[in-house]
């Protein structure tokens, strides 16, 4: 069975990737959606094992010094990670599968996924992201600066990414997100062995 293919969605706090990957999973058939597990506490409206698989720093050192992740990273003072297994799953499924995570997991993922695609949120100013990070009534003064400093940071790497989306409009941003998602199947890399197939050629190449 051919894998499916793996997406990488990446942006700053409150650029609204979590959101966007949610609302692909729904609205684009063949792809999963990643669970993630991570080390933070828990958010208001949040639900374990849907949203993150919610572990204490513990058991988290443990699945990283067994080599259990695809990637992993600290971020803000949590860690995230997404194991293998839950992306090989899914691939082996022939089902596309859209990990949601930050710059530093985005070029692990590379270094060992080479036909990953890497799609960078952004927001349309800094000025709008500070007001969505605010609205969330999740951080401090101060831990919503370093947020604002880790979001330049991060947005200093797009050249690291295949397609960057200005996050302007959800509904825009998820038309975009679709868009590339048809795009990348079309490849000739990713189409080539079902076009074999069914005009029954042989691929001299594989």
């Amino acid at each position: 069975m051919k894998k499916g293919i793996l997406y990488v969605l990446s942006g700053p706090s409150g650029s609204g990737k979590t959101t966007l990957a949610k609302h692909v999973v729904n609205t684009v058939n063949y792809v999963d959606f990643a669970i993630s597990y991570t080390t933070r506490k828990i958010r208001d409206g949040e639900k374990d094992g849907i949203d993150y698989k919610f572990i204490d720093e513990e058991k988290f050192r443990f699945m990283i010094d067994s080599n259990q992740f695809a990637e992993w990273a600290e971020v803000h003072g949590n860690l995230y990670g997404t194991t293998i297994d839950e992306i090989e799953k899914v691939l082996d499924k022939g089902i596309d599968i859209l990990l949601d995570i930050d710059v530093q997991g985005s070029l692990q993922i590379k270094t060992k996924y080479r036909n990953s695609v890497h799609i960078f949120l952004i927001p349309p100013d800094l000025i709008t992201l500070r007001k969505r990070l605010s609205k969330r009534n999740t951080e401090n003064s101060s831990e919503l600066e370093k947020r604002m400093e880790m979001a330049i940071k991060e947005i200093s790497r797009i050249n690291d990414y295949d397609y960057i989306i200005v996050s302007d409009d959800i509904d825009k941003s998820l038309r975009k997100l679709e868009s590339i998602i048809e795009t990348v199947r079309l490849k000739t890399e990713f189409i080539m062995d079902d076009i074999f197939k069914l005009y029954n050629i042989s691929n001299n190449n594989s």
